[in-house]
Formats: structure tokens, C-alpha cells, sequence
């Protein structure tokens, strides 16, 4: 129920000139709902305005209440019955108080594309400082016009667009002007107030796009409301590309390639997940140093990539397949390529025949990926990782672990039950003493060569 200090168009119910072929209906309460706690917040001329419902007492049913902008503290008395939905009083603390001596019909109760009224009305105006209310009459034409889609800050919307024209013939005087002089209240002078524009009405939602120029340019578009929940928008794998391109040299080591470029129309964090990894050479084929599988990181948002390519070949491309999702439900999926040219000179570009095999695998039984001592069954079987030395990280590798009976993927269990490995064995006692006697003998001899030296 979006109200301005200014008049908005009305509508006087029994003045509709409908259209004599059937055509879709809608209905009031359905295009403006009302209900207590229901709040609507726009942007009002580059300003964020709040709009809420509250219970009222008779003759109204509802109170519509403005906070921020102009007209804060501003209040619309809502009449809901058979008929439509109307506006009884409106009211502002500084600026004007109108009561509405026929209620205002702001939307009928059914309404369809191509409906046209047109009517006048009257108003008790009380300006600031008057004791006495200023009667008026207004003037307009509304017209339903078409379903539109809008797209405002809270969201995209199919709308029902009003289009209107609305004048208040005038007295004299301003329309925020003091009351006039006696002989200037029967009508005489200027218009007070002219103006047209258009409203946008959402099922379920209300007003959600109000545009006019009534001396003034306004805008209003809707940010949020809690009578919905924003339709989520899927991220976006348009621009997705690997943050590592190239890779070289061709030493036969893993590389970490994340994946970049994904966005989220709503600013959701998105989550990656590589799905799988494909190449245009063979596994472990000929000239590429014999070794199995050439990637991993399924599963996870970051693959790893062997850094080799068949020495008789035009070099390797991976095809690295992946799932963004937002949290909300939304997701896109999309594949990048990652080149690892045949050498720096004539062959530095890839020549990419496609995602012709897997690069996870399957390897022979008798591989050790990792060279940590186990073969890659084995560890499959124990479930270490089969890419990692130490899938624990505790500084013992997998095959010592396993042969000293403790735990190769849990840090609490180390062979003999020490925390970390030493890196450098510690000195016994005789050690130690022999190192010092090997210090002195070493320094007399080098004073006795000196002092030979020195005669």
C-alpha cells in the first residue's frame, strides 16, 4: 500500500467501463495483500522506506504505516470489503491530514487487462496550521493495461500494470500552501496538483514498481517484503576457467588446480566440487614416465594434475569436470581445460583430441602413485590417500606405520607411540663426549700449527 504525502490515484467504485470479452480476472486481495506484520520496503528516489500493516479500529481494518524518507511518521487507513479495497483517512504528522468523504477505491475487487475507469471524488483537506478542513474535488482516469515482467531490487516479477492520470483543479494556492483566502476556497485559480504514472501489482506481493512525474520525478521500486522468500538465482559457470592454465615442466608431479570464475547473481558463496578428469593421452601410455593415475581430487574443489605429457606427442590437455552449487538450491556445472604443451619452443600449444580418458584411473595392481611404499591397491584396501606419502601428516609415511602396527590415517597413532619423528637422531651421552674430544683435539692442533708458523 504505497502512500505519498500527495493525493495517488483513486478509483470510485460504480465508475468502471469493462471490456465485453471475457478475459483473465484478478482479484484485490490477491494483487495488494493486507495482513498485520506485513511490510513492504522500497526505494523511494534513492531512499529505503518501510511500509507496515497494523490492525486499525472502525470504520477501518488496517493501518499502512510509512518509516524513513520524507513522509515517516505518515499513516493510511485501509478499508477492506465485497467492493475493493479504499482509503479512508490519510495522515501526516507535519504535513496534512485527509479524510476522505467517499472512500477512495484503490483497487477493485476483480479487475482484468483492459479495464478503464474514470470518475471524481472529494476529500476534507486539512492543511498545517488550519482549524477548519478545505474541501476538494479530484479529477482521473486509471487503466489496467497489460501483465508485465518487472525486475526491481527484491526480484523479477510478472506484474499487472495501472496506468493513471490524476488532477485537483485548484484553489490558488500551493498544494502544501496555507489555507487560502476565503474568497480563493470556492474553486478559483490554478490546478493544485496534475500528474501521471504507472503502478506494477504482484500476486502475492503488492506494489512493487511505482513510476510518475507529477511535477516532480518519482521513483519507487521494491528491495524486500516478508510476504515472500526471493526466488534464488543459480550461480553462473559461464566464465569458469582454471586459475592454473599451463603446466610445466613435465617432471611428473602433482599440481594444484582450482577452479575460478563462477559467480552467483545473488551473492551466495558457491561451493566447487570437481566431478571428474578426463585427458587426450592414454594413462600411463608411452614416453610419459610410466606412472598412474595422472590426476585426482574428485570429490573435493581442487584438482590435482600430473605434470607430464607423452614425449612423442602434441602435448596433453585436461579436461577437468566440475559442480558449482549455492547453498540454495541453485547449481550449474561446466568443464575447464588445462594444457601441458610438449615443450617451450615450437610445441608450446596444445592440441586438444578431446576427453578420450580417464585420468583417475583404472591403474595396474603393481602401482605405488605416491612412492610411499605401498601399492595403489594397497591403499585402497587400508584407505590411505593413494596421492600422499603421510595421509596423516604425523611425519611417518604410510608403509612405516603399517609396518610398525599403528594407525597410518590417524595422527594419535605413530610407531612407538611418539608424536613426531626427530629429524635429526638425538646424541647419547659417549656421543656427545667423543664429539667434544674431536673439537679439542682439532683446536690444538690448529694452535700447534700456528705456533710453528709463528717460530
Amino acid at each position: 500500500m504505497h502512500r505519498r504525502a500527495h493525493l495517488r490515484v483513486a478509483v470510485l467504485i460504480g465508475v468502471a467501463a469493462l471490456a465485453g470479452e471475457a478475459r483473465a480476472s484478478f482479484t484485490a486481495d490477491n494483487y495488494q495483500p493486507l495482513a498485520a506484520g506485513a511490510e513492504w520496503v522500497y526505494l523511494e528516489n534513492g531512499t529505503l522506506v518501510t511500509e507496515m500493516v497494523q490492525a486499525a479500529a472502525a470504520p477501518a481494518d488496517w493501518v499502512v504505516e510509512t518509516s524513513g524518507g520524507p513522509n515517516s511518521g505518515a499513516q493510511s487507513e485501509i478499508l477492506v470489503n465485497a467492493a475493493g479495497i479504499f482509503e479512508t483517512r490519510r495522515w501526516h504528522p507535519s504535513l496534512v491530514s485527509l479524510e476522505f468523504t467517499d472512500p477512495l477505491l484503490l483497487l477493485p475487487a476483480v479487475f482484468e487487462i483492459g479495464t478503464s475507469v474514470s470518475g471524481n471524488g472529494s476529500v476534507l483537506w486539512l492543511l498545517p496550521g488550519a482549524t477548519v478542513p478545505l474541501p476538494l474535488n479530484y479529477f482521473f482516469t486509471l487503466d489496467v493495461v497489460a501483465e508485465e515482467q518487472v525486475i526491481v531490487p527484491a526480484g523479477t516479477f510478472n506484474a499487472v500494470r495501472v496506468d493513471m492520470t490524476f488532477d485537483i483543479p485548484g484553489f490558488g494556492g500551493g498544494i502544501y500552501a496555507a489555507p487560502p483566502a476565503p474568497e480563493l476556497q470556492a474553486g478559483i485559480g490554478g490546478t493544485v496538483f496534475e500528474g501521471d504514472g504507472s503502478d506494477w501489482y504482484a500476486p502475492g506481493v503488492g506494489l512493487v514498481q511505482s513510476l510518475r512525474n507529477d511535477g516532480e520525478s518519482f521513483s519507487s521500486q521494491l528491495v524486500s517484503s516478508n510476504l515472500f522468500e526471493p526466488e534464488n538465482e543459480p550461480p553462473d559457470c559461464s566464465g569458469a576457467a582454471a586459475a592454473l592454465r599451463e603446466l610445466w615442466p613435465p617432471n611428473h608431479d602433482f599440481r594444484q588446480v582450482s577452479i575460478g570464475g563462477v559467480t552467483d547473481p545473488d551473492g551466495d558463496p558457491v561451493a566447487i566440487a570437481i566431478t571428474g578428469i578426463f585427458q587426450d593421452e592414454q594413462v600411463d601410455g608411452p614416453g610419459s614416465g610410466h606412472t598412474c593415475p595422472d590426476a585426482a581430487g574428485t570429490g573435493t574443489d581442487t584438482a590435482l594434475l600430473r605434470s607430464e605429457r607423452n614425449g612423442g606427442s602434441d602435448g596433453r590437455a585436461y579436461h577437468v569436470s566440475f559442480r558449482a552449487e549455492d547453498g540454495q538450491g541453485g547449481e550449474c556445472t561446466g568443464t575447464v581445460s588445462v594444457c601441458h604443451a610438449h615443450d617451450q619452443g615450437q610445441g608450446e600449444e596444445c592440441i586438444d583430441q578431446g576427453p578420450l580418458f580417464d585420468s583417475t584411473g583404472p591403474c595396474e595392481a603393481g602401482n605405488d602413485a605416491d612412492g610411499d611404499g605401498l601399492l595403489d591397491s594397497e591403499e585402497a584396501a587400508v584407505g590411505t590417500h593413494l596421492l600422499n606419502p603421510d595421509s596423516d601428516g604425523d611425519g611417518f609415511s604410510d608403509a612405516e606405520e603399517l609396518t610398525a602396527g599403528s594407525n597410518p590415517i590417524s595422527q594419535a597413532s605413530t610407531p612407538g607411540g611418539s608424536a613426531q619423528p626427530t629429524a635429526v637422531p638425538a646424541l647419547s651421552t659417549w656421543g656427545l663426549a667423543l664429539l667434544v674430544g674431536l673439537l679439542a683435539g682439532a683446536t690444538l692442533w690448529l694452535s700447534r700449527r700456528w705456533l710453528v708458523r709463528s717460530a
